[in-house]
């Protein structure tokens, strides 16, 4: 089944990096975002984000996030996200790796950020306060594009999903906009704390 947009004309608009199959975009619409575009480059999970969003939502699909170019976004965009590859710092495996590319995927939402200007700015990474150096680099880059940046540890068996699977949220909030009082979301679940 094809999930498909049911908000307003109005609703706010969302790009989604580095998307994957979809599932940032599967939950942004059902937090009631449009989303406008997508990028993704790998060709499996590509060819299902297409067939499971693009045709029922009218999404463009881009290929490489990392080619950045202001004219595939509307001027007005409320919300630029994605999730980054972050294996080069996962444990998961053992070791991390300091040098994998993939680390440096996630500064190219910085770059997104400086040329496109959307009003909020969510990374969801694996990079954790293990790796300091590369997260202070990251939301010291943030900043310095006009950005007030919060950090968030969530976990995701906290918010009814039935896995833990712990993400760091960096938030970026464009300097002309009040950030929020709260930037943690409420849990729905408490299972598994």
């Amino acid at each position: 089944m094809c999930p498909h947009f049911e908000g307003p004309e109005d609703a706010p608009t969302a790009a989604d990096m580095f998307a994957g199959c979809g599932g940032m975009t599967w939950g942004l619409m059902n937090g009631g975002f449009r989303v406008v575009a997508a990028w993704e480059k790998a060709d499996m999970p590509r060819v299902t984000y297409h067939q499971h969003h693009c045709e029922a939502n009218n999404i463009a699909l881009h290929s490489d996030a990392t080619d950045v170019d202001a004219t595939k976004l509307p001027e007005d965009l409320d919300l630029l996200a994605g999730g980054p590859p972050c294996k080069g710092f996962s444990s998961a495996q053992g070791e991390t790796n300091s040098d994998d590319p993939r680390n440096q995927l996630a500064f190219s939402m910085i770059e997104w950020a400086a040329a496109v200007e959307p009003k909020l700015v969510l990374i969801v990474t694996g990079l954790y306060h293990s790796h300091r150096d590369t997260l202070d680099e990251l939301t010291d880059a943030l900043s310095d594009v006009g950005y007030q940046v919060g950090l968030l540890n969530l976990n995701a068996v906290n918010y009814g999903v039935p896995q833990t699977r712990k993400r760091l949220f960096i938030l970026g909030v464009r300097d002309d906009i009040t950030p929020p009082d709260q930037w943690e979301p409420p849990r729905v679940c408490n299972e598994g704390v």
